[in-house]
């Protein structure tokens, strides 16, 4: 049976296969299964169709058996990042453990409940009412740690915000005050994902909080992309939030010059955004424009078909993903820098 789908010949990809490939994937343990996924996602290669099949008919019962500390955890994340879809049965034996371990757990690592979160959020897993409880609760102490950088806020507000679910107040204001500490270090992406986020959640920052993000923002406009204002204006109507006159300007003209890189989606947002922000000849001109965009694209979607706008979409996904991917890890590098 193939273990990897081997696309690009990696010689390291090869050596894996040599060295796995008399293996019995049904006889590994919990801390086999974390490296040998952890492997496949550095590689960025794909595990075939039948060794997907096998690993969720088998691997369920015995991963919660010798699972030590937070296996189960990573193992959720990288089936998550990897893009498997797992067995129900699979799904609700493994993250029926996750759950009550940690529950059960006096204290956790933010990186572990980040994982944790992204990969049942990834998943499609949604927490009942109890559950989810339990998960915002465990956030508390997290989200006020010196230690809880940008990314680790990014992806807990993405994961909570695709079940739905409004957010406490006391959640509200631990998070957004967390977010506010950390404002110098949010790049323009992170700060749409972020704000995006909390409007479904429905824990907007207070208006002062807001300010804050906004003027950081506006340093780094040149930075940003179509895409990343499109989401913060969206967020901003949300939370009833309208910038200054002199800040609408500078945003609005920023907007104007990268429209023919907006994606479809940023072109939407923009087209419901903008109007309820305010009016003027500026706002008007650039809706105008991201109307005319958005009706080009869609005429392009026609002729090319809908796939010619998707790979577009997701050209500019792509994009914003190795932003904040590389953001993440400059912010490990400098958290590893000696102090001086």
């Amino acid at each position: 049976m193939p273990l990897l789908d081997c696309r690009h010949g990696q010689g390291v990809c090869c050596l894996l296969l040599s060295q796995r490939a008399q293996t019995n994937i049904s006889e590994f343990g919990a801390d086999e299964y974390v490296k040998f996924l952890d492997g496949l996602q550095r590689m960025n290669v794909a595990p075939t169709a039948e060794w997907t099949a096998e690993f969720f008919r088998t691997s369920a019962d015995k991963i919660v058996q010798t699972a030590r500390r937070d296996e189960v955890t990573a193992i959720v994340s990288f089936v998550g990042r990897l893009g498997m879809q797992p067995t129900p049965e699979w799904l609700a034996t493994i993250t029926a453990a996750a759950i009550d371990r940690v529950a059960q757990r006096d204290t956790l690592q933010v990186a572990e409940y980040r994982r944790l979160l992204v990969g049942l959020a990834s998943l499609g897993w949604r927490p009942n009412p109890q559950q989810l409880q339990m998960i915002v609760d465990k956030s508390y102490p997290l989200l006020q740690l010196p230690t809880t950088q940008v990314h680790d806020l990014v992806e807990i507000a993405w994961s909570l915000a695709q079940w739905e679910t409004p957010m406490p107040q006391q959640w509200t204001q631990v998070f957004c005050d967390r977010m506010t500490r950390q404002r110098r270090f949010i790049r323009p992406g992170q700060l749409g994902s972020l704000l995006y986020s909390l409007a479904y959640l429905r824990a907007p920052p207070r208006p002062d909080q807001i300010d804050y993000l906004l003027q950081d923002l506006r340093i780094q406009f040149d930075d940003a992309t179509c895409d990343d204002l499109a989401n913060v204006a969206m967020a901003l109507v949300q939370f009833q939030f309208t910038p200054r006159d002199s800040y609408m300007d500078d945003f609005l003209i920023t907007i104007k010059m990268k429209l023919s890189t907006c994606s479809a989606t940023g072109l939407q947002n923009l087209q419901s955004a903008l109007p309820a922000m305010g009016s003027g000849v500026r706002l008007n001109e650039v809706v105008r424009e991201a109307v005319s965009r958005y009706e080009a694209l869609m005429a392009q979607q026609q002729v090319g078909g809908e796939a010619a706008v998707d790979a577009a979409d997701q050209q500019q996904y792509e994009a914003q993903q190795y932003e904040a991917v590389a953001a993440a890890e400059a912010e490990q590098q400098a958290e590893q820098q000696p102090v001086a």
